[in-house]
């Protein structure tokens, strides 16, 4: 029996990380083809060349694929590579394969839309969306198939999480806790949809939809982000960076505002509570608790430093790097945030800059799971990823520097090509300055592709942490 149970379990958590490759695929592919899509936005912001550019629905279109390939589908196909990871006494290896063929399916029709000239650009919020059926279809494949994977018994199991998951007990509390989150985002979607009447004004109508949803996405984002900052210090630390218990606690703390959003809903998607609740909850919903996660994870480390048990190597690979400039992202956004004031391209500067938190986190995670599929790189190799989320920072973060200084001399946001009216010299430069960081980060996520390219083609292990 025992030996029979030991052949079973093994069966399981290889097809579990077999599952987790397929969605750690679709993430790393629609990231690729977001880093594509940059290099014409790029093209309709830049100083000289967007003026030779008359029509702007084209690359509009492009940024509405771009924007939703690199928040939703590497986002969202990423936390579910993580989250079939999560131990359990039910592994349904069909649900699962059937959820990752729908999102495929779905992210594959959303990059189609490209090339349907009649799919107008709506420039909502948080999601802009394409007024086109097919690409509404699109999302919704890829929503369906992320919550057929979320909405399993994993989501509330606590089964040998500390004797089986390589994630650690805090990390899976912190992604079940991203999985509650996107149930509600899922149910204020949903709720918004049905409440908000018709309209002939289509931007008006999807930013109402959305606007709900949208906020409570970044939620689920920060949850995941913070989770994967508590799997990255262990990694580096060598021991476990916060409690489970505690863990609980924190990300209980992070959901718990999240529960009445559906209230504001209560008098529809056109009453005031609505638009101004869910900004609220932006405003002052997220910091508090990812603050505490910040401060600890800091604590713990210059507590090890000045114990002097830091090595080197420790600080010289692309967990702590990767860590270190993540956090520092989301400092930046949260502090432009609080700088945020009309309109302008502060607003995405300042997402940009949390964005870039969230994908350097998550690049660094990339490295990890490679790890955890049993993968071993090169000195050279580990030299090169250590060297790489600072190199994308660096670019992330000028790309930020140059938009919120036009932005801070007016320049309006959602304009591409003659439509931006450059009227100054301080426009001109901060925009080259963002096209610059823009380039630099687009070479900093090559960079990503190509080091996770040799590693993959690096003969494995077989000491495979899931196998």
């Amino acid at each position: 029996m025992p030996d029979r149970y030991k052949e079973t379990s093994s069966h399981i958590q290889s097809n579990v990380s077999s599952i987790s490759k397929k969605w750690f695929k679709l993430s790393l592919g629609s990231l690729i083809l977001a880093g594509l899509l940059s290099g014409a936005f790029l093209i309709g912001r830049a100083p000289f060349i967007s003026e030779l550019i008359s029509n702007t629905e084209w690359i509009r279109r492009l940024l509405v694929v771009h924007v939703n390939l690199a928040l939703l589908v590497w986002v969202y196909a990423f936390i579910c590579s993580l989250f079939v990871l999560i131990p359990s006494t039910w592994e349904n290896d069909t649900s699962f394969d059937v959820a990752f063929l729908i999102s495929l399916f779905g992210s594959g029709l959303l990059v189609s839309m490209i090339f349907v000239p009649g799919a107008k650009p709506i420039m909502t919020d948080y999601i802009p969306l394409l007024d086109h059926a097919f690409f509404i279809f699109s999302l919704l494949l890829i929503a369906f198939g992320v919550i057929l994977t979320v909405f399993s018994p994993k989501l509330l199991s606590t089964s040998a999480i500390g004797n089986r998951s390589p994630l650690g007990k805090a990390s899976v509390a912190g992604l079940q806790a991203t999985g509650i989150l996107l149930f509600l985002s899922l149910l204020t979607f949903l709720m918004s949809w049905w409440m908000t009447p018709a309209m002939d004004d289509s931007k008006r109508y999807y930013e109402l939809v959305v606007w709900g949803g949208g906020h409570l996405l970044q939620f689920v984002n920060m949850a995941a982000l913070s989770s994967i900052w508590l799997m990255l210090g262990k990694k580096v630390l060598g021991e476990t960076i916060l409690s489970y218990k505690w863990a609980i606690i924190l990300f209980g703390a992070f959901i718990l505002p999240t529960l009445f959003a559906p209230m504001l809903l209560a008098n529809g998607t056109t009453d005031p509570m609505y638009t101004r609740g869910f900004t609220f909850y932006m405003e002052w919903g997220i910091f508090p608790v990812i603050t505490i996660f910040i401060l600890i994870i800091t604590v713990k480390f210059f507590r090890k430093i000045n114990r002097g048990n830091f090595s080197k190597s420790q600080l010289s690979n692309p967990y702590f790097t990767g860590l270190s400039v993540s956090i520092s992202f989301i400092v930046i956004g949260f502090i432009m945030g609080g700088f945020i004031d009309g309109a302008n391209v502060l607003i995405p500067a300042h997402y940009h800059a949390a964005l870039g938190g969230i994908t350097i986190g998550f690049m660094s995670m990339a490295y990890l799971l490679m790890e955890f599929y049993g993968y071993e790189y090169s000195i050279r190799l580990k030299k090169y990823a250590a060297i790489q989320p600072m190199l994308f920072g660096a670019g992330q973060f000028i790309f930020v520097v140059g938009f919120a200084y036009a932005g801070s001399y007016g320049l309006a946001r959602k304009t591409f090509g003659a439509d931006q009216n450059i009227d100054s010299i301080e426009i001109y430069m901060g925009l080259i300055v963002a096209a610059l960081g823009g380039l630099a980060a687009i070479f900093g996520g090559l960079f990503f592709f190509w080091i996770i390219f040799k590693i993959w083609t690096m003969k494995r292990n077989n000491k495979s942490i899931l196998t």
